[in-house]
C-alpha cells in the first residue's frame, strides 16, 4: 500500500532564458571606502573623506577599480588638490586593456612644470600609451578642486568640467570595445623618481549611474519526487528567497503517468504555478484537498531564475483532522543514475522521470545489515512519469533491515522517508550519488 510521501521536485527550462541587463546606482563618500574597491596598485586609503593611493605612480599605474562590467553610464567624482590624476573611463578586470582620461598630466605629479604640466586634459589609451589624445590645455590650475564628469555611451566617452553641460573633451576608441570596468588613477606626487613634488591629488564624493552587460539570469533545478494530497494527505510547498534580487520561479506538477496534474493550493488550483519572490520574500503554501479518500499522487518540476531555498512539507491528518505525523525534506537539484540509503520494510521510495523523451529502467536492490544481498527487482519508467512504493511490498520481502541501491539507465530523482513507527514518519537523507560511484555487486 502506497502511504508514504517524499519530497521531489524537477525545474526544467521552459523556453529560452531572456538576457538582463542591471542597473548601477553606487556612490562613495570615502568615509571609509566601500569594499567595492579593488585597491589593485597603489595601496588605495581614504581620511575624512578624500582616497588616495599611499604610493601614486605611473609605472605601474596606480589603480583601484569597481566590479560593474558597464555599457552606457555616467560618472561623477570632485578631484582635490588635482596635479596628475585620471580616471579609468574602461579597462578590462586586470587593467591590462584600458581608456584613461588625464586630469593634470603631463608629467606634473613627477616634479615637471612646463606650459602643459598640471593644467591639462587628455585621453591615453593602453594600445597606443604614448599618445596623449584629443588634448586640451590651460583647463586646470594645479592644486585646485574640480568636480569632474564622464558619460560613456558604447566606446564614445565625454568628459565635463564643474556640472557644465559642454563636454570639454570627448574621445571614440575602436579598442575600448562596449563594456568594462571604471576606476581611478593617481600619479600625483611620484617621489619614486625622486624629484615627484605637490600635495597628493584625491579624490571625494565619487558617484556612478549605469547599465551593466545582459547577462542570462542563473536558471536552477529543483526536484519534487512526491506529491500526495486527499486521503489524509497534505503537501506544502515553500520558496525562500534570501538572494537582494527578484527570483520567479515556474513549477509544474504531473500524474504518474506523465500528464498534466491540478494540484489543490491555497492560492488557486493550477498543473503549472508562478511564483515571484521579491528580495527576502517566503511562500509557504499547503494543499486545501478533502482529507477523505482518495488520494492522490504525483510528482512536480519547476525553473527558478535565481537560487531559493526549496522544500515540501509532508503531513498526514487523522479521521478527525488532527496531524498526526509530516516530514519536511529539502529539494534535489540534479537528476542522477545512482542513490543509495537506509532502508528497511516500510521504507517508502518515491522516484520520478524528468526527461520528456527517453525513457528509465529503475533497479532497485536491498541489502541486509550484513550485507548480503536480498531480492531486486527492476520498473519500467516512462519520460515525465513517476511511482512510489514501500520497499518490503516492492520487493515481497516480510521484514529487512539494511540498505537500498537504486540505480538506473538515465538519470532520475528519487528520495525516501523512513516510516518503521508509522503513522511517525521522517525524512532519509539524501541517497544522491555521482553517476560515476562504484556500488556493491
Amino acid at each position: 500500500m502506497k502511504h508514504l510521501l517524499i519530497l521531489g521536485g524537477s525545474l526544467m527550462f521552459l523556453g529560452a532564458a531572456s538576457l538582463c541587463a542591471q542597473t548601477v546606482n553606487f556612490t562613495d563618500n570615502f568615509n571609509p571606502p566601500s569594499s567595492l574597491w579593488s585597491n589593485s596598485s597603489g595601496n588605495w586609503t581614504a581620511t575624512g573623506g578624500d582616497y588616495a593611493p599611499q604610493v601614486p605612480n605611473n609605472n605601474p599605474l596606480t589603480m583601484t577599480l569597481l566590479p560593474y562590467d558597464l555599457t552606457s553610464y555616467t560618472l561623477t567624482v570632485t578631484v582635490n588638490a588635482l596635479g596628475d590624476s585620471g580616471i579609468y573611463v574602461r579597462t578590462n578586470a586586470t587593467g591590462t586593456q584600458y581608456v584613461a582620461l588625464i586630469i593634470g598630466g603631463y608629467g606634473y605629479g613627477q616634479g615637471a612644470r612646463n606650459y602643459y604640466s598640471g593644467n591639462s586634459i587628455y585621453w591615453a589609451d593602453s594600445s597606443n600609451p604614448t599618445e596623449n589624445a584629443n588634448v586640451v590645455n590651460g583647463i586646470f590650475t594645479p592644486g585646485g578642486t574640480y568636480t569632474v564628469t564622464v558619460k560613456a555611451v558604447g566606446n564614445t566617452f565625454s568628459a565635463y568640467i564643474n556640472g557644465s553641460a559642454t563636454a570639454i573633451t570627448s574621445f571614440t576608441d575602436a579598442v575600448a570595445g562596449a563594456d568594462g570596468r571604471v576606476g581611478l588613477y593617481t600619479n600625483q606626487p611620484n617621489t619614486a623618481t625622486g624629484s615627484g613634488s605637490g600635495p597628493p591629488t584625491t579624490y571625494s564624493a565619487f558617484s556612478l549611474q549605469g547599465t551593466t552587460v545582459p547577462t542570462v539570469p542563473v536558471s536552477q533545478p529543483y526536484y519534487f519526487s512526491q506529491l500526495v494530497f486527499g486521503g489524509g494527505w497534505q503537501t506544502t510547498l515553500t520558496y525562500v528567497n534570501y538572494s537582494p534580487s527578484t527570483v520567479t520561479c515556474i513549477t509544474s506538477f504531473y500524474f504518474d503517468t506523465g500528464a498534466s496534474l491540478l494540484v489543490p493550493f491555497g492560492s488557486g488550483t493550477n498543473s503549472t504555478r508562478t511564483d515571484i519572490l521579491q528580495p527576502g520574500q517566503s511562500i509557504h503554501d499547503q494543499t486545501v484537498a478533502n482529507l477523505n479518500p482518495p488520494y492522490t499522487e504525483g510528482w512536480g518540476q519547476a525553473t527558478c531564475n535565481g537560487l531559493v531555498q526549496a522544500s515540501l512539507l509532508y503531513r498526514l491528518y487523522n479521521s478527525s483532522g488532527v496531524a498526526v505525523g509530516e516530514a519536511s525534506v529539502n529539494a534535489e537539484t540534479a537528476p542522477t543514475t545512482k542513490f543509495a540509503t537506509f532502508a528497511q520494510t516500510a521504507t517508502g521510495v518515491a522516484y520520478a522521470n524528468p526527461s520528456t523523451t527517453q525513457s528509465a529502467v529503475v533497479t532497485f536492490t536491498v541489502f541486509n545489515t550484513a550485507g548480503a544481498q536480498l531480492g531486486s527487482t527492476n520498473i519500467s519508467l516512462g519520460p515525465l512519469a513517476h511511482s512510489s512504493a514501500n520497499l518490503g511490498p516492492l520487493l515481497g520481502l516480510p521484514s529487512f533491515t539494511g540498505f537500498v541501491e537504486i540505480t538506473s539507465t538515465t538519470p532520475i530523482i528519487s528520495l525516501s522517508l523512513n516510516a518503521e513507527v508509522f503513522p511517525v514518519f521522517s525524512s532519509l537523507p539524501p541517497g544522491d550519488l555521482p553517476s560515476a560511484t562504484a556500488l556493491v555487486p
